[in-house]
């Protein structure tokens, strides 16, 4: 739950921003602020893969071979269900509702609107299990400073009230699958499934990485049934 925390305090601190008609910032720096989140989600990954990685040279390329399994096998079944193309089509249906800046400040829908597509990134789910599993928080700290880079665009736009409403949405869909996998953890780590997930989950926050960085877009939400494929997989191929 350090990663939620964290988001919600960094949220907060644009919303201030955002009161003071602090203005984002400027293209150049933007896409080093980037690049430089970027790489911060390079090491949470690696990091959070490597974390695992101990033992005898079998076990390790166990843990290895299920994680880029579940990767390959976790894109089948997200293109099968059309996840990123059902998250693309959420996003267009919201994109009329969203609050404008220096619109109208009232309308919850609008705000509610916002915090749904913040909430929604396909980093948030990776980013929450390692949180949960392995109170990893840095994965979700370079969510927080993208969120609080788009609130922070709406100057005083941006209501009390409406950053409210954002904060509530995006902590409680993040609470979700934080304190979700926090009460699966000794049941994982009791039948050997937990060091497999979290490898996946740092596996796809590495995938993140040329999205985060602007390079090309990525469908990361048909890979994120990878982690049930971890699980799944680690279940039928024990040490």
């Amino acid at each position: 739950m350090t990663g939620t925390a964290i988001n919600v305090a960094v949220i907060l601190v644009a919303m201030v921003l955002a009161r003071a008609r602090a203005s984002g910032p400027p293209p150049v720096a933007a896409q080093r602020l980037r690049w430089f989140l970027a790489g911060l989600a390079l090491y949470a990954g690696a990091v959070g893969i490597l974390a695992v990685l101990e033992g005898p040279a079998a076990g390790l390329f166990r843990i290895l071979a299920i994680a880029f399994a579940s990767l390959l096998l976790g894109n089948i079944t997200g293109r099968l269900l059309k996840l990123q193309g059902h998250l693309q089509t959420l996003g267009l249906r919201l994109t009329p509702l969203l609050p404008r800046p220096g619109g109208s400040v009232h309308g919850t829908v609008r705000w509610a609107s916002l915090g749904v597509m913040l909430a929604l990134n396909p980093l948030t789910v990776p980013a929450a299990v390692q949180d949960g599993l392995e109170h990893r928080w840095l994965g979700l700290a370079v969510k927080s400073i993208l969120d609080a880079v788009s609130i922070a665009a709406y100057g005083r736009t941006l209501t009390w009230t409406g950053g409210g409403i954002v904060l509530l949405v995006i902590a409680g869909w993040q609470s979700v699958w934080s304190v979700g996998a926090l009460a699966c953890t000794g049941w994982l780590a009791a039948h050997g499934l937990r060091d497999p997930v979290l490898a996946e989950a740092g596996l796809l926050l590495v995938c993140a990485v040329p999205a985060i960085a602007g390079m090309r877009r990525a469908n990361l939400a048909d890979l994120t049934p990878g982690l049930f494929w971890a699980a799944a997989l680690a279940a039928l191929w024990r040490p």
